[in-house]
């Protein structure tokens, strides 16, 4: 089996794996979109490296932030973090899950770095995954992204881009593993459009939200 092949393999596998997990949602409660943004030097509150840890986004308003952000543009940023926490390790990381923060553990960043749960470097998949709370519709019960992400995403020179039953359209703009940078564009059927911006740390390439902005 040569690398893409296993490459490919590794995508059924984790779609698979995915599909489970997003069986495992249908109980998860909608949350409302709250506003944080997190400067560089960590606040007590999210000090704790334990993902059981997670943490109330409420407590990390920061109105001022917001609404200098909302007079000069064109955007509502929902949450965003300092850029200079991508300079520290993976498990240092505040990493926005369906609107609470946890953090990696150690041992996981150790075995992706083997080579084991390769989607976690995936844009698209960390996107679709981690901002289900802000879109009104169970998407991530949709049996439907399985299975596109199991056949591949991007052939023939066409963008990345996944499509919901109901028609969620998430798209991938970026994807550079030298600036580290990845971003994804998703557009709701009500109008709703958002733009994610991901990055990753210094030991291993996995892909945590920086940024979430709500375009109006």
């Amino acid at each position: 089996m040569d690398w893409s092949e296993a490459l490919k393999l590794s995508y059924i596998v984790s779609a698979l794996g995915i599909a489970v997990i997003l069986s495992s949602c249908l109980n998860t409660a909608t949350v409302s979109p709250k506003v944080i943004s997190i400067a560089s030097s960590s606040p007590a509150n999210i000090a704790s490296n334990s993902p059981t840890n997670a943490v109330n986004t409420a407590s990390l308003v920061q109105p001022e932030v917001v609404e200098a952000t909302i007079k000069h543009t064109d955007s509502l940023v929902l949450y965003e973090l300092d850029p200079a926490w991508f300079e520290k390790a993976t498990s240092e990381i505040p990493n926005y899950s369906k609107g609470n923060i946890d953090y990696f553990d150690q041992k996981e960043v150790d075995s992706f770095n083997q080579g084991h749960s390769v989607t976690w470097s995936d844009p698209l998949v960390r996107t679709l995954l981690n901002i289900s709370n802000l879109i009104p519709d169970d998407y991530l019960l949709d049996p439907e992204i399985a299975d596109q992400l199991s056949t591949g995403l991007g052939k023939d020179g066409k963008p990345r881009r996944l499509i919901t039953k109901k028609g969620i359209v998430f798209t991938q703009v970026e994807w550079n593993t030298i600036t580290h940078n990845g971003s994804v564009d998703i557009v709701v059927p009500n109008g709703v459009k958002y733009e994610v911006t991901l990055r990753f740390g210094s030991d291993s390439n996995i892909m945590i939200i920086q940024k979430i902005a709500q375009i109006r």
